[in-house]
């Protein structure tokens, strides 16, 4: 009777040890088959309740979903919001006084891999020695410069946009975002020497077409082939004629109405696409903040249906400006952008004129300071920088200079 059980015994013994390593083997091919790994905390912003955090890339992925919820058991009813950098991303608004379970998963040839082990993740009140903005100094703001090769207009060279990029790079540790001009259409297709050269794979692609063709479907067919083209892992934001003011209130070479129609073209045939899905391509306006200062703005010039608003606003004053604050310029357009009911703005051309009465730069590097913080505090998405020559002066952060020194130190602190 004994050697019946202990023969029972044994043989349950080894069906628990035979099914413990099936299922490592099976957990493991999981693993290698996409699994995300590495989900840590990488920061957090306490002023809006976010958490933000991190992974290992999974090879071929296009993009990730990351989800969070306050009990474990809630987490597979949570599709989770996406994400198209393993650096680190802020989870949607969390109530600060809860702890949260996280799991991460990759998308792959346009389907879900498994998710991550799930990770438990709390704020830490600001003062207890953590990061409350992350590695790079903002809790949101990507900040970065225009590029714009080839021409006076860059650093008061003629560049090429390779070697731009390495300047700013060299000077700046990096670019997390840029904004590019195309003078006429666009490019066939992604191009890996102007927009693909951008290491934080983020830019603004701004091109001038005809805005009839855009509206009428003529160009449907060759801004589908550019679309198609962007890589997984890039997000590029279409910009139909950055600028537009001018030529609408000015100029009167089209109306806000064309424009806007021609927009809405450009919006019909991006939004279709499965980048749009994949987060590879949006199509946002850019225009002068200037022109709500003067009164010319119209809210039925911007299409609602855009993915954001680029502003282009400069503080030029020659000596006082360093005394004013640049909080209220950019809570003006901020406003108008949620107004409308688009969920992205940005301030995607900035910069000034030196000045007489700061030689040292001082003042300069502290009024940017507040642009810095007022940008982050007001939820704007992206800061270019325009750094270079412009149609309204010499915009450049010369870090050699006396006068540029301390601000290009206070952008490398943030970049």
């Amino acid at each position: 009777m004994l050697h019946r059980i202990l023969r029972l015994f044994v043989t349950a013994l080894c069906s628990v040890v035979l099914l413990a390593l099936c299922t490592t083997t099976a957990e493991a091919k999981g693993a290698g088959a996409g699994r995300v790994t590495g989900v840590a905390r990488a920061g957090q912003s306490w002023a809006h309740s976010k958490l933000k955090v991190r992974w290992k890339a999974v090879r071929g992925a296009s993009a990730y979903q990351v989800r969070a919820s306050v009990a474990r058991k809630n987490l597979k009813k949570n599709r989770g919001k996406v994400s198209h950098s393993p650096r680190g991303t802020y989870i949607r608004k969390l109530n600060r006084n809860r702890a949260y379970f996280v799991q991460v998963r990759a998308i792959k040839n346009h389907k879900p891999l498994a998710w991550s082990a799930v990770k438990r993740f709390r704020f830490v009140r600001p003062g207890r020695h953590v990061s409350t903005t992350g590695s790079h100094g903002s809790s949101r703001t990507v900040y970065g410069m225009n590029v714009s090769p080839g021409s006076s207009y860059t650093n008061g060279a003629r560049e090429s946009a390779a070697q731009q990029v390495s300047r700013i790079r060299g000077t700046y540790g990096t670019l997390g975002a840029a904004k590019v001009f195309y003078q006429g259409a666009l490019p066939a297709t992604f191009n890996r020497n102007y927009e693909g050269l951008i290491p934080g794979k983020v830019a603004a692609v701004c091109f001038k077409p005809s805005q009839t063709a855009l509206a009428n479907g003529s160009l449907d067919a060759s801004i589908k082939r550019y679309v198609d083209s962007i890589p997984a892992g890039w997000k590029i934001m279409l910009v139909n004629w950055q600028e537009p003011d001018d030529e609408i209130w000015k100029t009167h070479q089209f109306s806000a109405a064309q424009h806007r129609r021609a927009t809405e073209g450009l919006i019909d045939v991006v939004h279709s696409n499965p980048a749009y899905a994949q987060g590879r391509a949006e199509v946002w306006d850019v225009w002068m903040g200037f022109s709500i200062d003067v009164g010319r703005w119209q809210d039925s010039a911007a299409s609602p249906r855009l993915d954001g608003i680029g502003w282009d606003y400069y503080w030029n004053t020659p000596t006082t400006s360093w005394h004013d604050n640049p909080a209220a310029d950019l809570r003006r357009m901020a406003n108008v952008t949620k107004r409308l009911g688009i969920k992205q703005w940005g301030l995607f051309e900035t910069g000034d004129n030196p000045h007489a009465n700061d030689d040292a730069g001082r003042g300069r590097a502290a009024f940017w300071k507040k642009v810095y913080a007022s940008s982050d505090a007001l939820g704007y998405s992206y800061l270019l920088y325009f750094n270079a020559i412009g149609t309204t002066g010499d915009h450049r952060i010369r870090p050699e200079t006396s006068f540029g020194g301390p601000t290009a130190a206070l952008l490398r602190s943030h970049m």
